[in-house]
């Protein structure tokens, strides 16, 4: 094969390695397509995503120490938290986790703020939780409770502004896990569908709320939800025999009630809770089986309502990368690659040209000793007799020579 022959085929396999990765860049570049398509869906969900607020007030009696003797004060106590919610229906029906509402966890809030925030005694809350009178208006009636929803102020947003709610029913953290509120309107409300079945293992999943830690760093005036991608680790079940869908998407403190969608956008459970001091992300949502059951027995209509697929997680290994830049980006180094290859290919071909143009002369030889690396060189060798020799070599050489004509070497 001469060398005319080798470049064309070096020409031609760099062809066909540039036609095999240009389906690839294309697929890339119409990530970019899908990537724009993802954020309608993001604004259709966050339209039936909002807030929740809630404000307990109550009254603690406080043993107080003084001068030796317990006294007993009250003081006037109120706390607040916020939670996620979502429309489930077109007449208003809000859902959220049952820990958000439960008067268990008003109590709890109110000793806390108290204790750790107000008194600054971090010491005596077990104690307080333990032995603490709480009571609402009038001794003995339970935390006074109220709760807002509000949205981000994005395009199709139902609530202009923060909205009291009333608290329909709900199962409480051991048994469930899942609250039903309602908003009163006359106006349909943007809603998302419960799915019909469980969703699969190592499905794709997205958890949607309000992490307070981000909510804390953020403008109020410009908060939005998160969307956190991960995938169905599993179905368990806790020590009371109640049902959880195990996943591996982040959920932090706010985003409890939120929901957690699959890849058509279809609730599958209700953001409920994590494990207290794991690194990794073994977090729990309700069983879909379970919330449908709920809000069927309480008479919300789960009919259906349009949705659009999700963008696929970059984290499922079947699915195709919509990465837009890095296609184009491997595009380009395609193309450098090719014109690299061709400019040497074509460096190679003229400088053979050129070097069998060359007279014989002018052409390098290299002494035998220089490859292979690993080759010795020849010993020298002591001539005896009448001649002049190298004693390098062993070349003859003519008496007049100042160097010798085999090796170079001074004679």
């Amino acid at each position: 094969m001469n060398i005319f022959t080798m470049a064309v085929s070096a020409v031609a396999m760099a062809i066909l390695f540039v036609t095999a990765l240009l389906p690839q860049a294309a697929v890339s570049a119409a990530g970019i397509a899908r990537a724009s398509a993802s954020q309608s869906d993001v604004s259709e969900l966050e339209k039936s995503v909002m807030l929740i607020e809630m404000y307990y007030s109550a009254y603690v009696q406080v043993p107080y120490n003084i001068n030796g003797t317990v006294q007993i004060q009250e003081e006037e106590v109120v706390a607040a938290g916020i939670c996620t919610g979502w429309f489930a229906s077109a007449d208003g029906h809000i859902v959220t986790a049952g820990h958000c509402v439960s008067n268990d966890d008003a109590r709890t809030s109110i000793l806390e703020e108290l204790v750790l925030k107000k008194l600054k005694q971090p010491e005596l809350l077990n104690s307080a939780l333990a032995y603490w009178d709480v009571s609402g208006a009038t001794k003995g009636s339970p935390v006074v409770q109220q709760i807002y929803v509000s949205q981000p102020a994005i395009q199709g947003s139902f609530i202009k502004e923060p909205t009291v709610v009333q608290t329909v029913n709900y199962r409480p953290f051991e048994s469930g896990d899942v609250a039903l509120l309602k908003l009163k309107t006359d106006v349909s409300t943007p809603h998302l569908k419960v799915a019909d079945e469980q969703t699969g293992i190592n499905s794709q999943i997205v958890a949607i709320g309000f992490p307070g830690s981000v909510g804390s760093v953020t403008d109020p005036s410009r908060l939005r939800a998160s969307f956190k991608t991960g995938t169905v680790s599993q179905n368990q079940v806790s020590p009371q025999g109640v049902a959880g869908i195990e996943i591996n998407a982040d959920i932090s403190g706010g985003m409890s009630g939120g929901p957690t969608v699959n890849a058509n956008n279809e609730v599958v459970g209700v953001n409920s809770f994590i494990i207290n001091g794991e690194e990794q992300s073994f977090n729990f949502v309700t069983d879909t089986n379970d919330l449908r059951t709920f809000l069927t027995q309480q008479g919300v209509p789960l009919e259906s309502a349009p949705s659009q697929q999700l963008p696929t997680d970059p984290r499922n290994s079947d699915a195709v990368q919509p990465e837009a830049d890095n296609g184009l980006i491997g595009l380009a180094l395609v193309v450098l690659l090719v014109v690299i290859v061709v400019g040497l290919v074509l460096y190679f071909v003229m400088r053979s040209r050129k070097r069998r143009g060359q007279p014989a002369s002018q052409q390098t030889s290299m002494p035998p000793w220089a490859s292979p690396t690993d080759a010795m060189p020849p010993q020298p060798t002591v001539a005896t007799g009448t001649g002049r020799y190298c004693a390098n070599c062993g070349a003859s050489a003519k008496p007049e020579a100042r160097f010798c004509g085999n090796c170079g070497q001074q004679l």
